[in-house]
């Protein structure tokens, strides 16, 4: 079952720029570090991975679910085609996910925190 957004993920011009706007002007905190230069900052719930890639803009928003492998065959039993035959664990976030494009192909990620991640700041 979906319980609530877990994060959202964007490719910006400038990570240090965009991860300096939300730490400075919006009050977010550093959250991770990933190799390769993406960042997380959070405030509260609200979690934003920055990536320095292009295109520029949303790269998928993430749905927390309580179980990731139950919820993903529920969807798929539904009709929903996802990118890969079943979840894998993100070591830098700690996260299980899985991706599926909704039908105007717009990206989204099933996902679970299962453990501390190696990127994590704290």
């Amino acid at each position: 079952m979906i319980q609530k957004f877990d994060h959202v993920e964007m490719n910006v011009k400038d990570v240090e720029a965009s991860k300096k706007f939300f730490i400075e002007k919006l009050g977010f905190k550093l959250d991770s570090v990933l190799p390769g230069g993406g960042v997380f900052v959070r405030s509260g719930d609200a979690l934003i991975g920055l990536f320095g890639a292009k295109p520029l803009g949303l790269i998928h928003v993430a749905l927390t679910a309580d179980d990731v492998e139950k919820t993903m065959k529920e969807v798929s039993d539904k009709g929903v085609e996802f990118r890969r035959s079943k979840p894998s664990v993100n070591s830098g976030t700690g996260r299980m996910v899985t991706d599926f494009k909704d039908p105007d192909g717009n990206s989204w990620q099933l996902a679970k925190k299962v453990k501390k991640g190696t990127a994590e700041v704290e």
